[in-house]
């Protein structure tokens, strides 16, 4: 069994979007292991630190258990998936001067940002695994966590195609 840690972020029903009406459920959905936001009306975001023997277990059980407690709901993102260079410092536990030290650097091949801008991004994956491999950095990221950022990342690329498949659908003319 591995300790992996991600967030899941829902739509709630439009029927009630107060998230603090799902706080009972989901304890009792089996949601005992996470930390439960409650900041924007009509979603929820919530914190898990699972202990599984794979992070597709973990994840794919605790969106079920999520789906059970509150019908209706809608899976709007998994995390970590796109980080900027603080996430990342975050999540391999080193500062973000290291971090960016190595973005910057014309003499390592860093990996090329997924979203470029005034703030690129990166998939946690494709940076945590060049960190394994990267004799430049003590503190490296842990296997749970790119596995975590590998699962986050495709079920991200369905929710977007999802969500474009309904934009495609409402508006034929947007395809």
């Amino acid at each position: 069994m591995k300790t992996y840690e991600y967030s899941l972020t829902f739509r709630l029903p439009a029927s009630n979007p107060n998230p603090d009406d799902y706080l009972d459920r989901l304890f009792e959905a089996g949601c005992d292991d996470a930390l439960i936001g409650l900041g924007t009306q009509g979603s929820i975001a919530i914190d898990f630190t699972r202990l599984e023997s794979s992070a597709s277990k973990a994840v794919h059980g605790a969106i079920n258990q999520v789906k059970m407690a509150i019908p209706g709901v809608e899976l709007l993102e998994v995390k970590p998936d796109l980080v900027g260079l603080s996430d990342i410092a975050e999540l391999v536990n080193c500062s973000r001067q290291n971090i960016r030290k190595l973005a910057v650097d014309s003499k390592v091949a860093f990996p090329q940002a997924s979203v470029s801008g005034t703030v690129p991004l990166w998939h946690f994956f494709e940076v945590g695994r060049w960190l394994m491999d990267s004799p430049r950095i003590k503190s490296k990221p842990t296997e749970e966590s790119i596995e975590i950022s590998k699962i986050a990342f495709k079920l991200n690329m369905a929710v977007q195609h999802d969500r474009f498949e309904k934009c495609v659908a409402e508006d034929k003319s947007v395809y």
